[in-house]
């Protein structure tokens, strides 16, 4: 087994970041750790890369039984300066496990995962646990590349900084701070300054220790993983796990197209829409309420429960709260015609618009022009991102392409000339779980005959309105659209109070919850099971820790919410190996694009022969769900313009 690690100039290899160290462990060989460096020109922080370098990372590395922590992003990295460890072309890997390639690739990171769900998975933190290796080598490193970075700014270097050109998506520093794209600044240091920067010098190695013991612990991870998640009878669930990084990694490099003049309107509409809010929030705010008012949470505590008298129903540890959530249920302690609650509603709407003109702008930083008015962008997935079987994503996060009506972010998407996009989705994959485990015969039934959740819970919360209008009239109004804000927040452990909120009737999380008994005691019954033993176990058999408070006690409303949210990421997995490994076959031009809660996102060529590929592909995806025990049924929309109007496709 070989383990290696790379150490980059930035992490968005799109726009120009590189590996300036390639650290490799390998026992049993030659040399059993080697170190490959390369200098960073200080003025544009290219890096100069070696070929004969290259060539021998290739020859150690390729058909080669490999590990490393977070390996995606090493082999992306290495992929930059034409190093192949896994034997992938451009982004386009050999994924199916009966070949050379990702079928011999092992990864800390997923392992870890596997084993403590809960826990911290970063590289330093596991191998103190695990290793009892400190830290104290990025310390030195720390310590040592922020001295450098002020000699590099009295020297006019290229400092990471915010908008960098090789990383423009990046606005404010790494939770970590800008060393840690700056690692390479100390030898820069020591070769431009010789005289007071001898070889002795504790610069000329700081970063190679750091590097080459980042390998070390890899290797020695691994080990002790591999041993645990067999005594632990995880060890298949390892293998599933681990068959999502070729999978995944080909995703990322196919990326997801963007058409630019949709985006640009899109921005100009949310900062008007945004700059309107604002100027309400003025006028109702009254004299002396400005935009400073509005990012001060000091300022706008005093405006709202000094000035406008609301009451505080939440406090932090720098004073009563002011976050979305909270704001919106202190406003209905003033009527809706109020000018208090007309500046809490403004002030709601200007901070999403904002939110999601920064969405906007992420996606045009983050990408490349591929096409006259098309950029491309290429979001990491990451498969281990959530305490669940969920993915977390980044570079940008894909995860909250948001398709509320009112930001649709999704129309800013969307296939290129030629091409065509198929979304299949999960149809209330979260609602069907608990009702067909514990037999609620009335949502059995409801979702057997194709009948709409949404509707059956507005018959329930808002009986005489619904009656009236009955169903295709209820769904015009905004009360309909009240009642799906409440399902979503119930769904994703939203309290009594916010979900009574999100419905906008007092009393309706009650009504719901009371209608539906058995699931109650299903979610009580797997409460009491994760209370004694601290996890649950998903329908797919993956071990799901749930952290226990400082009573003692797991969080009331998270093992019901971890075992619906990882049961429904089991079938997507499965899922999504299968579909992969599919389009495989078929060739490069069929791709999967994106994966988002329940829902695949394929890119296909626009050709009638279509259909029975993607029927192909619904039939993959059902039987992935044959892990849940019940039916779990596939919609799927052709998409040909934009990703927000998509248009329901009968397979």
């Amino acid at each position: 087994m070989i383990a290696f690690d790379t150490e980059t100039t930035g992490t968005d290899f799109v726009h120009g970041c590189r590996p300036f160290f390639v650290s490799v462990c390998a026992p049993g060989t030659k040399e059993e750790v080697r170190g490959f460096e390369w200098d960073v020109d200080p003025m544009t922080r290219a890096v100069n890369v070696s070929s004969r370098n290259t060539r021998t990372l290739t020859r150690l590395l390729f058909n080669k039984w490999k590990v490393g922590h977070n390996i995606k992003f090493d082999v992306r990295a290495l992929n930059t300066i034409g190093v192949d460890p896994v034997g992938s072309v451009e982004g386009s890997p050999l994924v199916s496990d009966d070949l050379k390639g990702w079928s011999k690739v092992q990864d800390t990171l997923t392992a870890s995962h596997v084993l403590a769900s809960s826990e911290s998975h970063k590289l330093k933190d596991l191998a103190l646990q695990f290793l009892d290796i400190t830290d104290d080598d990025q310390a030195a490193l720390r310590d040592a590349t922020n001295e450098a970075r002020r000699i590099g700014r009295k020297e006019g270097w290229r400092i990471a900084a915010p908008e960098d050109p090789h990383f423009p998506a990046v606005k404010r520093a790494p939770k970590e701070g800008f060393w840690v794209l700056d690692t390479w600044l100390p030898k820069a240091v020591c070769k431009a300054f010789p005289k007071d920067y001898t070889p002795d010098h504790p610069w000329q190695t700081v970063l190679k220790t750091y590097a080459i013991l980042d390998a070390e612990r890899t290797l020695g991870l691994w080990y002790v993983f591999k041993e645990a998640l067999k005594d632990e009878g995880l060890w298949g669930q390892y293998q599933t796990r681990r068959k999502l990084l070729g999978r995944t990694f080909a995703m990322e490099g196919h990326g997801m197209t963007v058409a630019t003049k949709r985006l640009n309107a899109m921005q100009g509409e949310y900062a008007n829409e945004e700059q309107r809010s604002k100027e309400l929030c003025f006028r109702f705010g009254g004299s002396g309420v400005d935009g400073t008012t509005l990012r001060s949470p000091k300022q706008l505590q005093g405006l709202l429960y000094g000035t406008f008298g609301f009451k505080p129903v939440k406090t932090t540890k720098t004073g009563i709260a002011t976050d979305a959530k909270t704001l919106a249920i202190v406003q209905d302690q003033k009527k809706s015609t109020s000018v208090p609650f007309q500046f809490i509603k403004h002030l709601l709407r200007s901070r999403k618009f904002g939110k999601m003109l920064e969405y906007l702008d992420g996606y045009e930083a983050y990408g490349k022009a591929v096409e006259r008015d098309w950029l491309c962008i290429h979001p990491s997935f990451n498969t281990t991102g959530t305490k669940t079987t969920r993915f977390s994503s980044h570079n940008p996060n894909a995860q909250n392409i948001s398709k509320q009506e009112a930001f649709n972010l999704r129309n800013a998407f969307g296939p290129m000339p030629g091409r065509v996009w198929y979304a299949l989705d999960y149809e209330n994959i979260e609602k069907r779980i608990p009702a067909f485990l514990c037999g609620e015969e009335e949502l059995i039934e409801l979702f057997e005959s194709g009948g709409s959740y949404h509707l059956l819970v507005a018959s329930i919360v808002r009986p005489a309105m619904f009656k009236r209008l009955g169903p295709d009239a209820f769904k015009k109004t905004d009360e309909y659209r009240w009642i799906k804000n409440g399902n979503f927040a119930e769904q994703y452990s939203g309290g009594e109070v916010i979900v009574d909120k999100a419905f906008g009737v007092p009393g309706g999380y009650k009504m719901v919850k009371g209608r539906f008994k058995k699931i109650n005691e299903l979610s009580r019954k797997t409460y009491a099971f994760a209370d004694k033993n601290g996890f649950v176990d998903t329908l797919g058999g993956y071990r799901l820790q749930c952290p226990r408070m400082s009573n003692g006690h797991v969080e009331w409303t998270k093992p019901f919410n971890y075992f619906i949210q990882g049961s429904a990421g089991d079938a997507m997995v499965l899922a999504l190996i299968a579909v992969a490994d599919y389009l495989f076959k078929l060739g490069p031009e069929f791709r999967i694009i994106m994966t988002i809660h329940d829902e695949l996102v394929l890119d296909f060529p626009d050709r009638k022969d279509n259909k029975p590929k993607v029927r192909k592909v619904k039939a993959l995806m059902e039987a992935s769900g044959d892990v849940l025990g019940m039916p779990t049924p596939v919609d799927c929309d052709e998409i040909k313009t934009t990703w927000g109007s998509g248009k329901a496709l009968t397979l």
